[in-house]
């Protein structure tokens, strides 16, 4: 539909075009209209897979535009500019207001949420593992598959019903989003808390039990732990990672030192808080694509929200399972300039509260 500003009145428009004769080669196009309109007396502007457009970036990311960098960063003002109301969002208006009373429930359930798509199964089943054989007994895994093709849920279809995993697929999936699968399975959850979790971890027996008794001292706190990181060779796939964590752990490097550096020191993928926290803010900003910085970004907003951000390394861990770097990615010709996009766009927006209403919808 190349008419697309005359939609509201478009069969008016199009019968006045026809009769007069006003536009190129007496209103040629029109008439071509106009014969799918006396035919089926309606023309369909909106297709079934037509979806509700949210920013300016789908249309770059999607190739409908090509910006310059300078036109990029005059979005991204606009778009603190117009988030200016959500910047104050903070815990004392929180404990002031009491704020929706039932994310604090007595209740101390846990949802584990995990988001994949096609690479890494055998990986993915350590994680899922070593979610499953915690030591605390409240809680649900959540699986999102966000896009896989059909024959490698079908490896995985007897591992999730035997381990009894939650497991929600997204199908025809153009362009991966780990902000949104992660949303689709925040906004399910019905849990007191959230723990968010990459398919290459593998986490220590009491891991959630711990952030539980740490949450209880204080409620308005974000946890994690610093990454583990395991060279190639340590885990093979037949390694029980229950029984031989503690080895697999001595032989890992704790990338502390990479970690420390401010940029870059949350982008480990997991973190641990009320679901409560992750709702109220709209998740993971769904604005990331391909590879990108939703997780030094969302403790950025919960920063923002004066919420405390403490490391629990002392008292539990988890292990970076080894994977090729930008695996699943590497390839794209839009990654680099992807990269880039999203590192200027994590700096330069200071707004708590992103997505629209219809985050983690699908």
């Amino acid at each position: 539909m190349l008419h697309y500003k005359f939609t509201d009145y478009f069969y008016e428009y199009v019968i006045d075009a026809v009769n007069k004769g006003y536009h190129y080669k007496d209103s040629l196009e029109y008439r071509r209209y106009y014969e799918v309109l006396d035919k089926k007396n309606i023309l369909k502007l909106r297709n079934n897979d037509a979806r509700e457009f949210e920013n300016v970036n789908e249309l770059v990311d999607n190739d409908f535009l090509v910006v310059s960098e300078k036109f990029f960063n005059f979005i991204n003002q606009i778009s603190k500019k117009t988030n200016k109301e959500n910047i104050y969002l903070r815990v004392e208006d929180i404990k002031k207001h009491k704020i929706d009373k039932n994310g604090f429930r007595k209740k101390e359930d846990v949802s584990c949420i995990v988001v994949w798509k096609d690479i890494g199964i055998e990986r993915l089943k350590k994680c899922l593992i070593s979610l499953k054989n915690q030591d605390y007994p409240f809680f649900e895994v959540i699986l999102v598959d966000y896009g896989s093709k059909k024959e490698n849920f079908v490896k995985l279809k007897n591992f999730l019903k035997k381990n009894k995993i939650s497991y929600i697929r997204v199908k025809n999936v153009k362009f991966w989003n780990r902000s949104h699968a992660l949303n689709i399975g925040i906004k399910r959850s019905r849990s007191k808390y959230i723990l968010v979790s990459d398919i290459d971890m593998i986490f220590e027996k009491n891991y959630i039990s711990e952030c539980v008794r740490e949450m209880k001292k204080n409620i308005y706190q974000i946890l994690y732990t610093d990454m583990i990181d395991c060279s190639k060779g340590v885990i093979k796939k037949n390694t029980d990672v229950l029984k031989e964590y503690p080895k697999i752990k001595e032989k890992c490097n704790r990338l502390s030192d990479f970690y420390n550096n401010l940029e870059y020191r949350f982008g480990i993928s997991i973190c641990f808080s009320l679901s409560y926290f992750f709702k109220i803010i709209r998740g993971y900003d769904e604005n990331y694509k391909l590879y990108a910085a939703e997780d030094d970004d969302i403790i950025k907003r919960f920063e923002l929200m004066n919420l405390d951000i403490k490391n629990i390394k002392n008292k539990t861990s988890h292990i970076h399972q080894w994977h090729p770097k930008l695996q699943g990615v590497k390839k794209m010709k839009s990654l680099n300039s992807s990269i880039k996009k999203n590192r200027i766009y994590l700096k330069q927006n200071n707004s708590v509260i992103r997505n629209s209403n219809r985050w983690g919808e699908f």
